[in-house]
C-alpha cells in the first residue's frame, strides 16, 4: 500500500477493547438499579437489554440511539418508575465513569500514533456516537494531541457509513486532499465508509480473530514510509 495523504481511524473496538468496558460498566449501573429499588439482577438485566434494543431499534442510525441515559431512562419507564428520571442521569454517570476507568490502548496503537506524527500524516478520528463522551475516550486513551480532528455521528446526522464524515472534515479540519487510511474494526460501517470515499481500508479488531493488528497496520505504514 502507498503511503497515506492521511488517517481516518475508528475509535470503538480499534483504539481499544470495547467489550470489556461496556461488561464492566453495565453490570455496575444494573447492580446500582437492582440495590436502589431491592429489584432482582435478573429483571434489570432483561429489562435494560429489552429497552435498549427498543430505543436503538426507534433511533435507527441516529447518534442517539447510542444514548444510555435514553436506555436508562426507558428501563426505568420500563420498570414502573417514570417519576424517578433524575436517576437515569446517575445510572448514565455511573455507567461511562466505569466505562471510561476500564480502557486501556490497544497494542500498537502508540506506535501507530507517533509514527503518524513523525511522518506528518494527519489522523482524524471517524467515529459514531456523541461528541462529548467520545472526546472522553480520546482523553482518557491520552492522544488528543496526536490528531489533527474528531468527526462524530451526532455532527453529520447518521451513523457510518452514511454521513458525511469526509466532508466534514474537509470543511472544518483541514482534511487533505489525496488517499487515505480508513483503520476500523466493521466491515460494513469503516469498509462502507471507505469504499463511498475512494480510499484504503484496513480491519482490525474483533473481526479479525481478536488479534492485536494496529501491530500490523503500524508495520504496513513503517513499509509504506519507506518505499516512499
Amino acid at each position: 500500500m502507498t503511503r497515506p495523504a492521511f488517517i481516518a481511524l475508528d475509535l470503538d473496538d480499534t483504539m481499544y477493547g470495547y467489550a470489556t468496558c461496556h461488561a464492566a460498566a453495565t453490570e455496575a449501573a444494573e447492580l446500582a438499579m437492582a440495590d436502589r429499588y431491592s429489584l432482582q439482577l435478573e429483571t434489570i438485566k432483561e429489562v435494560f437489554a429489552k429497552s435498549r434494543l427498543a430505543t436503538k431499534k426507534r433511533l435507527g442510525s441516529a447518534a442517539a440511539s447510542h444514548s444510555r441515559l435514553l436506555y436508562f431512562k426507558l428501563t426505568l419507564e420500563n420498570l414502573g418508575l417514570a417519576n424517578h428520571l433524575d436517576f437515569a442521569l446517575q445510572l448514565e454517570a455511573t455507567y461511562w465513569g466505569t466505562f471510561i476507568r476500564k480502557m486501556v490502548r490497544a497494542p500498537g496503537l502508540t506506535e501507530l500514533l507517533e509514527l503518524c506524527r513523525q511522518e506528518a500524516i494527519p489522523v482524524f478520528v471517524m467515529t459514531d456516537l456523541t461528541a462529548q463522551i467520545q472526546i472522553r475516550k480520546l482523553s482518557r486513551l491520552q492522544v488528543l494531541d496526536h490528531i489533527s480532528g474528531l468527526v462524530t455521528s451526532e455532527e453529520v446526522l447518521e451513523d457510518k457509513p452514511a454521513g458525511d464524515f469526509f466532508g466534514y472534515a474537509r470543511e472544518h479540519l483541514g482534511l487533505p486532499d489525496g488517499r487515505g487510511w480508513v483503520i476500523g474494526d466493521d466491515v460494513a460501517k469503516d469498509g462502507g465508509l471507505a469504499q463511498s470515499s475512494g480510499n484504503d481500508f484496513l480491519l482490525v479488531g474483533k473481526q479479525l480473530d481478536r488479534s492485536p493488528s494496529l501491530i500490523a497496520v503500524h508495520k504496513k505504514l513503517v513499509a509504506a514510509c519507506t518505499i516512499r
